[in-house]
């Protein structure tokens, strides 16, 4: 591959995910450097569109790699926290700069499962970073409740006929036709330490997961965050039911 080439797409890789930005993108800005990776690395990952969002907005998936585990990574499920979209970047780029991790798994990531609700918050998230107390919590946006339910919330365990979200219904068809190995969904805390969820005990997690948040000089928090849902979340079944 000719030099000049090689050195514009390690460019690319530097603008478009390993140099963080100030603040986390915005729902347009997630989706401009999704399609700027589709058009600097065509040969190392595919992106298409797997659904639309219930105002119109579209949902992408980026897909890098060709290796046996497949990893489903989705943020955003929770707009206010934008934190996610960030991760998805960086992980993009830095898959697209170390090749063993491309061969080791095929990763499937989708920047915001609620791009709707992202936009509804960028009132606090384009002003003054990081924002004040009182511009975050004017500017904040979280679906809650029968009325405005949340993507990640309706897939229906009990009931695979039962009406979803077309968001759901998205990342739903994505975990199936990736016949994932594991389903990572990116949250951020207000405040304290990482806080990891699982759905099967795995004591060796444990160090590891104390290890990753010590490495990024964050404290290993403590939880019983959605603990109510536990036992629905285990559920061995695909989410719809296949």
């Amino acid at each position: 591959m000719h030099l000049d080439h090689l050195a514009s797409r390690a460019s690319a890789v530097r603008t478009a995910g390993l140099d963080v930005p100030q603040r986390p993108p915005t729902r347009r800005e997630l989706q401009e450097r999704v399609r700027a990776f589709a058009v600097s690395f065509p040969d190392l990952c595919r992106l298409s569109s797997v659904g639309t969002s219930r105002g119109g907005e579209d949902l992408p998936l980026l897909v890098i790699g060709d290796g046996p585990l497949n990893m489903v990574i989705a943020a955003g499920s929770h707009p206010n926290e934008p934190i996610g979209g960030q991760k998805i970047i960086t992980l993009a780029a830095y898959l697209f700069a170390h090749p063993a991790e491309r061969e080791r798994a095929t990763w499937y990531l989708m920047p915001s499962s609620d791009p709707d609700g992202l936009q509804l918050n960028e009132k606090w998230l384009t002003g003054t970073w990081p924002p004040t107390m009182e511009a975050y919590h004017r500017g904040f946006y979280q679906p809650d409740g029968p009325a405005q339910p949340q993507p990640d919330w309706t897939f229906p365990f009990d009931d695979p006929t039962a009406t979803q979200l077309p968001e759901a219904r998205a990342l739903m068809e994505v975990i199936d036709s990736a016949e994932a190995d594991a389903v990572l969904s990116l949250h951020s805390p207000d405040s304290g330490g990482c806080l990891y969820m699982l759905t099967r005990g795995r004591a060796e997690l444990v160090d590891v997961l104390a290890q990753a948040s010590a490495g990024n000089g964050r404290c290993f928090g403590l939880g019983t965050g959605g603990l109510a849902y536990s036992t629905v979340a285990s559920s061995p079944r695909s989410p719809t039911g296949r």
